[in-house]
């Protein structure tokens, strides 16, 4: 992309606190919930302040953080087709909240 698509993950976050929210109901508002929501959340804040960095910076970084922003990359298969993007992210997030129904 050309630039940053803040929109989109405006979009993202606000739906999936949605969708939490209709799992889980005012139990969103637990500290177990509430940490749960920033640590999912957390490698891709800080994948984000990693990519607004300077590549000189990045590629003066440790070997092990380049290696986990790499794997971070690697694990979320990355795409530039928006609807390529929601199909896999509709797929996870429909197994994942199947999977959370069971367990409650």
């Amino acid at each position: 992309m050309r630039r940053y698509p803040f929109e989109l993950v405006a979009l993202d976050v606000v739906g999936g606190l949605g969708a939490a929210y209709l799992i889980a109901g005012n139990a969103i508002f637990t500290l177990p919930v509430l940490a749960a929501i920033a640590g999912g959340n957390m490698p891709d804040i800080l994948h984000a302040f990693w990519g607004f960095l300077p590549e000189r910076i990045q590629k003066k970084s440790p070997a092990l953080i380049r290696a986990a922003f790499a794997f971070h990359i690697h694990v979320q298969r990355e795409t530039d087709s928006i609807p390529k993007g929601l199909v896999s992210q509709i797929i996870v997030g429909g197994i994942a909240i199947i999977i959370t129904r069971a367990l409650l």
